[in-house]
């Protein structure tokens, strides 16, 4: 048996209940201040351990902040970072947009170049197959007009054959004619002598 147990065997042996009573309210309320006092130093201890976890909290909130402000700052350069890329995005396409209007305006002026030319050509072309054409056809009408030119030629040189034949035969006949006439004209001068001669013969 401990101390306290023996104090209170005696205390309701020799003492009234009300000395019993008082003594077991002080007990009572020793052992509520020593509950109190644990409870405080308990309380005092959460205390210090809520202090210290307020402390590291509040460190964790500055670190959260700065963060937070770090991060915000990084989001401002991100974006600023995004908007100039945005911006020479939006030139570079301008730029390019700009090359490929005359890149268009540059084919489109080819393509009239090209189609002038082929025109052109296509023209010359059917100017050159005209002029074959009719060089074809000229070279065509040479060749039948000297074929022509030879048989004419030809014609005539058979013409001044029997020209120069007939001439020939002209002069043979005329030679023949004159021999004969002078044949007569002899016949006839002797046909005279030999009639003077009869008659003076009668």
């Amino acid at each position: 048996m401990n101390p306290q147990d023996l104090l209170v065997n005696t205390m309701s042996s020799v003492c009234d209940n009300q000395l019993i009573k008082g003594f077991t309210d002080l007990k009572e309320m020793r052992l509520k201040q020593l509950t109190a006092r644990t409870d405080r130093e308990k309380q005092n201890d959460k205390l210090q351990q809520e202090e210290k976890r307020l402390e590291q909290l509040q460190v964790s909130v500055d670190q959260y902040q700065e963060r937070q402000e770090i991060l915000q700052k990084l989001n401002i350069y991100k974006a600023k970072k995004l908007w100039t890329e945005l911006k020479n995005s939006e030139e570079k396409m301008n730029n390019y947009k700009s090359q490929l209007d005359k890149a268009k305006e540059d084919y489109q002026d080819s393509k009239n170049a090209f189609n002038e030319e082929k025109s052109a050509q296509e023209e010359i072309a059917k100017i050159n197959a005209n002029l074959r054409d009719k060089t074809t056809m000229q070279n065509r009408q040479i060749n039948e007009t000297m074929i022509s030119l030879n048989k004419l030629s030809s014609q005539i040189e058979a013409i001044k054959k029997s020209i120069t034949e007939s001439k020939c035969e002209v002069e043979r006949s005329i030679q023949q004619s004159i021999k004969s006439t002078n044949d007569v004209e002899k016949l006839k001068l002797k046909s005279s002598v030999f009639e003077t001669q009869t008659w003076s013969k009668l």
